[in-house]
């Protein structure tokens, strides 16, 4: 299975590092790039991918806000939400919206294969990602 995959996050750095881990592996397909929430949901739209990496806070429309509108729509995209902040409000909030998993970007390039393999197989990854913070 190609995973088609779409990268959307307000850092050209990032999306292109995110790029650079994803295009060694042959079952990820990047179809293209998103630079705010709201550019994010039109690609999603368009161009339909399998999955989002989706940064949580974006310009003109957040990627929370961002999320639930493609998965109101395509429920089928899987979301992976990429944060700086390890903040128990802002994983609930990503769950709510519809997300399959949040990771935080300073271990994403680490595990990012690990938790796209994971979302095709598991429902919400990230509780089981966090939940020794949970119990801080």
């Amino acid at each position: 299975m190609i995973i088609k995959t779409l990268i959307a996050d307000d850092s050209q750095i990032f999306r292109k590092k995110v790029i650079d881990v994803l295009k060694k592996y042959t079952d990820i397909q990047i179809l293209g790039e998103a630079e705010t929430g709201e550019e994010a949901v039109n690609k999603a739209l368009t161009l339909k991918p399998d999955l989002i990496i989706m940064d949580v806070r974006m310009p003109d429309m957040d990627g929370i806000i961002a999320t639930n509108t493609i998965k109101n729509k395509y429920p089928e995209i899987k979301i992976i939400m990429a944060s700086i902040h390890d903040l128990a409000e802002y994983r609930a909030a990503a769950k709510k919206s519809g997300a399959d998993a949040y990771v935080l970007k300073r271990s994403i390039f680490h595990h990012l294969y690990t938790e796209i393999k994971n979302v095709f197989n598991l429902a919400w990854t990230s509780i089981r990602i966090s939940s020794h913070q949970n119990n801080r």
